[in-house]
């Protein structure tokens, strides 16, 4: 199968692979609701059993420490994000616990994604019945190899789903998963074909688009901003933002004339420096190779002209609406 019938695969049927850059944390305790509602940027409060929700804990002043899913399950708030960002962001949830009746630990989980239209089978094939969790959606199910947390995904820019599973039920899951994705036809994802969902998606990625000098609302990510609820770390900057300000810089994606490099500066017609490319993939969609770059503002919108100089070659580069 080449290239593009796997990522057809990924869309129309189903796909799925393993993740090695995810890191996991249960909060435990009874507090666990308002002690999460009162750090995180979504509604904690409204998240319901079984349920989970995109959010981001951030600093005082607004900055991203680490995006994550928030799952509510029947005895922990399951945290799933960057492993490289969930570092900090277990730190500062450890060093604010004691204030509230909860627990903060980090876990060894392995995770693999499974997507596409036709995912469901693949649940189906391992649970023995229907047990696709919808949009959103954080329930567990009983297999051979013991219980498996299936939880939405909130950071490949697909609308898969994780099997979560203990590091020490690695191996004996992976042999149960090869056979149910054998049974319902889907295919192994390259890291290749992952990377082109996301940058279609326009999904940022921790240590590209986004790190911990970034806002929300640079990077696309404003929807996992609440402004409905009270009060919580970094309200204020966030809510500065959407009545009497705007950020500087914005995430766009970019339809290239040819390829081109990640680092490559990007300029405006005028030779005006405007941002740089942060990640690249070949887009079907697009037909042709698709940038994602943190832009000044004002060349995050169509009609701008820009070039990315690679090396010495001069390519021409439009705006590409997001998503795909």
């Amino acid at each position: 199968m080449d290239f593009s019938q796997t990522l057809e695969a990924a869309r129309t049927g189903a796909a799925w692979c393993r993740r090695h850059d995810l890191g996991f944390i249960s909060i435990r305790g009874k507090d666990r609701i308002s002690f999460l509602h009162g750090l995180l940027s979504a509604d904690i409060k409204k998240l319901e059993l079984g349920r989970g929700t995109p959010a981001c804990l951030l600093t005082a002043k607004g900055a991203i420490v680490a995006p994550m899913g928030v799952h509510h399950l029947p005895d922990e708030h399951l945290l799933v994000g960057p492993a490289e960002a969930m570092l900090p962001a277990a730190a500062m949830l450890t060093k604010m616990a004691p204030l509230s009746d909860c627990t903060v630990e980090v876990h060894d989980f392995a995770a693999w994604l499974v997507t596409g239209a036709k995912k469901a089978a693949v649940l189906e094939s391992l649970a023995g019945r229907p047990c696709d969790p919808g949009p959103g959606g954080a329930q567990a199910f009983l297999t051979s190899a013991g219980s498996v947390g299936v939880l939405s995904d909130f950071h490949s820019g697909t609308d898969g789903v994780l099997f979560v599973v203990p590091d020490a039920a690695a191996d004996r899951f992976a042999g149960v998963l090869a056979g149910g994705v054998s049974d319902a036809g889907a295919v192994e994802l390259p890291e290749a074909a992952l990377e082109t969902l996301r940058v279609e998606a326009g999904m940022p990625a921790w240590g590209r688009e986004m790190d911990g000098d970034s806002f929300p609302q640079e990077v696309r990510l404003e929807a996992w901003v609440s402004h409905d609820k009270g009060c919580y770390l970094g309200q204020e900057t966030m809510a500065r933002l959407r009545d009497r300000g705007h950020v500087n810089k914005v995430l766009a994606a970019l339809r290239l004339d040819a390829p081109v490099a990640v680092g490559d500066a990007v300029e405006g017609a005028g030779g005006e420096k405007l941002g740089k490319v942060t990640s690249l993939a070949p887009s079907s969609k697009a037909g042709a190779p698709l940038a994602l770059a943190v832009l000044k503002r004002e060349a995050g919108s169509p009609g701008v002209p820009m070039f990315i100089w690679d090396g010495a070659k001069k390519v021409g580069a439009s705006y590409q609406e997001l998503p795909l």
